[in-house]
């Protein structure tokens, strides 16, 4: 079976409504076949998986329990680059916990071989209640294209001089900032929320 591990980053509240959950690769793959397990923490239903980049010609994911089952392939992969998204789970329910891999997981190129060595990356499910953050920031370290996935009214950027680089708006469940025009270093994010004003950090490198 294929080396493959699944790390936490960040934090995405859990909740009695719909929500987004990412699972992004680590670092630069082509994949033209996947069978992935995954374990759920209890109480979480699955509602949709959304492939990233239209990936798979074929594809097809069943829930079982607290068990997600996916398994996809392609002729014409996605060129997938670091910190870009694998799928996005379309979950709903209330729970604590990380996702899991389940040791059956395997993926091949597109000439059959075993990928090994592959890190994906997801965020930790807080429970909406004791949530300490209002959104979750990924990828982190990023390559320039960053996610804002929570409730919030707007974001500023700043780099490690305290110059305002981007402001922006919540367009919805998820908000997409592009930095890919700064430089590499450490940025400071400061949200504005319901809660309040929190302030993130965030890596920028190629």
């Amino acid at each position: 079976m294929a080396s493959t591990e699944l790390s936490v980053v960040g934090s995405v509240e859990s909740m009695y409504s719909y929500f987004s959950l990412p699972v992004f690769v680590e670092q630069n793959v082509m994949l033209g076949a996947a069978s992935v397990v995954i374990e759920l923490p209890e109480g979480i239903q699955v509602e949709n998986v959304d492939f990233a980049k239209n990936f798979g010609d074929q594809w097809t994911w069943k829930q079982t329990g607290n068990v997600l089952r996916m398994a996809w392939s392609s002729l014409k992969p996605p060129d997938l680059r670091a910190g870009d998204e694998l799928f996005v789970l379309g979950l709903r329910g209330l729970a604590n916990g990380i996702l899991k891999l389940g040791f059956e997981t395997e993926f091949a190129n597109l000439e059959a071989e075993v990928v090994s060595g592959l890190t994906l990356n997801a965020p930790r499910l807080v429970n909406g209640s004791l949530a300490s953050s209002s959104v979750a920031i990924y990828p982190n370290p990023s390559n320039g294209f960053v996610k804002v996935s929570g409730t919030f009214e707007s974001v500023i950027v700043s780099d490690i001089h305290g110059r305002e680089v981007l402001r922006a708006s919540s367009e919805g469940t998820v908000t997409l900032l592009d930095l890919t025009a700064q430089a590499e270093g450490i940025y400071t994010l400061s949200v504005k929320s319901s809660k309040g004003l929190e302030t993130h950090h965030l890596v920028l490198r190629e």
